[in-house]
């Protein structure tokens, strides 16, 4: 087909493509028609009369003539799910904090609750180096 389509050419190309059964890329590859032009010839309003017969494939599987239907309307549907929120048990008290040692040196060592006394005292025999 020549670069520059008349109307008629163009409508032409339409039912070609409504009666091939390939995707748009398919279909405009195997013609070697422009991908980008002819797609939007197909949505225009000059054309979408004579894109909207017949439910060919169309982009990614939605027939053609669902997606002119949603050009037509100028919105396409959204659905927003709202995001979980984790719950919070108000029974439950919050976890107590870990006691913190700054040492002389400005070293900081978090303990944290339930922690076993013993290794404590020998982190802290190797940290001030006592014997």
């Amino acid at each position: 087909m020549p670069h520059v389509f008349t109307d008629r050419q163009w409508s032409a190309a339409f039912g070609e493509f409504r009666q091939s059964g390939l995707t748009m890329a398919e279909f405009c590859r195997s013609r070697h028609i422009s991908f980008p032009k002819f797609r939007y010839r197909f949505y225009s309003p000059r054309y979408r009369n004579a894109s909207t017969v017949g439910s060919p494939p169309g982009i990614a599987g939605v027939p053609a003539t669902a997606l002119v239907d949603r050009v037509a309307h100028g919105f396409v549907p959204v659905h927003v799910r709202p995001v979980p929120v984790a719950s919070v048990d108000l029974d439950r008290p919050e976890p107590a904090a870990p006691l913190e040692l700054v040492m002389a040196d400005q070293r900081l060592v978090r303990v944290p609750v339930g922690f076993d006394a013993a290794t404590l005292d020998r982190l802290l025999d190797l940290l001030e180096h006592r014997s």
